[in-house]
């Protein structure tokens, strides 16, 4: 049975197709990108997704390796979580504190200081992950005896926060070389930039007493 259309109908029609001929390439084109931009943030997504994987993986193994001090392994692990895309450098720059963590505590810094050094030039874009590695790298040269290497590594400047531990470091340094001295200036300085943390302030009070004895071994310690 025909399907019977009124003269308003026919009109209504006959515009509809008129504006199909128009504009139907363009609402073609235009479905056609949604679908393509829908394909590829799913495929975007999946692709994130697999990456996360990769690096939490690789990070697993690195733990494994550290709990077995197995150095190369860990090494190993740490390279592969450097190239995974899109998260792997910022997650390596973390890794490699864990790393050096563990080595200091296992009298192994020497295994860490290639891998924090490294980590150091991969250019992440965290203000807060910079500063710790350049005080980790010379923490890891004092611990081995290298004092000029170790303060080479410390950066020239950091943010506010950062400052106590730069001086402190400086002390330790220059503690370390037999400047006690200025070691002693050093602490000082640590102590001066310190807010609120009264544990750090007692460490510093601590390392600056030793420093002022060693600068003057008749003087008795402070009450």
């Amino acid at each position: 049975m025909a399907l019977v259309l009124s003269h308003e109908e026919l009109e209504q029609l006959d515009a509809l197709k008129a504006w199909w001929r128009a504009n139907g390439r363009l609402l073609i084109v235009a479905v056609s990108a949604a679908l393509v931009f829908s394909l590829g943030w799913n495929g975007w997504q999946w692709w994130r997704s697999e990456q996360v994987q990769a690096a939490a993986q690789a990070f697993e193994a690195i733990d494994q390796a550290l709990e077995k001090q197995a150095w190369a392994e860990a090494r190993a692990a740490w390279e592969r979580l450097k190239a995974v895309p899109w998260v792997g450098k910022a997650q390596a720059a973390y890794a490699a504190l864990a790393i050096a963590d563990q080595a200091a505590a296992k009298n192994a810094a020497a295994e860490a200081i290639p891998v924090v050094r490294e980590a150091g030039t991969l250019g992440v874009d965290d203000d807060a992950v910079q500063p710790l590695l350049a005080f980790t790298l010379a923490e890891l040269h004092l611990a081995q005896g290298e004092y000029d290497a170790a303060a080479k590594a410390l950066p020239q400047a950091v943010p506010a926060p950062y400052q106590p531990r730069l001086w402190a470091l400086k002390g330790d340094i220059a503690l370390a070389q037999g400047e006690a001295q200025q070691a002693v200036s050093h602490y000082d300085k640590a102590l001066a930039e310190v807010r609120g943390d009264p544990s750090w302030q007692m460490v510093l009070r601590a390392k600056r007493e030793q420093a002022a004895i060693a600068s003057d071994p008749v003087k008795e310690p402070t009450q």
